[in-house]
């Protein structure tokens, strides 16, 4: 990772083109895609971070643009699967850790872009990698290199060929805390139990400890830890669903 004032040399930026499958070239949104905000913010102190300047944008696009692929590549290869099928499908490949698994085998976390306060909290998080993995997406479609960007995605899916016959997984489901919340109504007639959780650390790198007992409905109490309130809950749901599955409960 750099750090805020440090950013990737043409040599690194050079290594990862090839890595992604494309000639080298002087590469402006492919720089900008491996720009955290928090890099920004330090380079505009006092003022609001342009967000044309960050990876952002290119996020929102590269996300899009990985939807469209995934769903045209599922679609071909499953003629006769219905709509809620290809959406489970597609999830696989567009969730948050496929992203980041990705994004690591492509070096993408040595590359990021952080501001000096966020460096502890961005090293080893999927969720900035997976927002990296988006946004180089994106960043090779304003290039000029939607094909290439077309061939990396396709080359997932051939990697892990999807299967309708798979057993259902929390890993590859959208809302894991939707699920279980549902779970609850169909079952107790009521909504889930909210979780405990408390924080510790300093404000800019809190860690967040959760506690979610969901024992009364014949699941276990969940112990999750993480860098916001609201990832350690869907991760505590993602294993209660886990479970849930096993017990024959969906």
């Amino acid at each position: 990772m750099f750090v805020y004032p440090d950013s990737p040399s043409p040599a690194d930026l050079n290594s990862l083109q090839i890595r992604l499958g494309i000639p080298p070239y002087s590469p402006t949104a492919l720089s900008t895609a491996l720009t955290h905000r928090t890099w920004v913010e330090e380079a505009h102190p006092g003022g609001a971070a342009p967000a044309h300047l960050s990876q952002q944008r290119l996020e929102f696009l590269g996300d899009a643009f990985l939807g469209a692929v995934v769903a045209r590549a599922l679609f071909d290869l499953h003629p006769t699967a219905d709509e809620g099928s290809l959406t489970r499908l597609a999830e696989r490949f567009k969730r948050g850790s496929a992203l980041a698994t990705q994004g690591r085998a492509l070096g993408l976390d040595a590359l990021l872009c952080a501001g000096r306060g966020a460096v502890s909290q961005l090293t080893g998080n999927d969720n900035a990698l997976e927002d990296t993995m988006e946004a180089v997406i994106g960043a090779l479609v304003i290039d000029g290199h939607a094909e290439a960007a077309r061939r990396l995605i396709l080359s997932w899916i051939a990697a892990h060929p999807p299967s309708l016959t798979e057993p259902p997984s929390a890993s590859a489901h959208p809302n894991p805390i939707g699920a279980i919340n549902e779970l609850f109504l169909r079952l107790l007639r009521r909504p889930a139990p909210e979780p405990t959780a408390y924080s510790h650390g300093p404000a800019h790198d809190l860690t967040w400890e959760l506690t979610l007992d969901l024992q009364e409905l014949g699941l276990s109490v969940y112990y999750t830890t993480s860098n916001s309130k609201k990832a350690a809950k869907v991760e505590a749901c993602r294993q209660a669903l886990n479970d849930a599955y096993a017990l024959g409960l969906l």
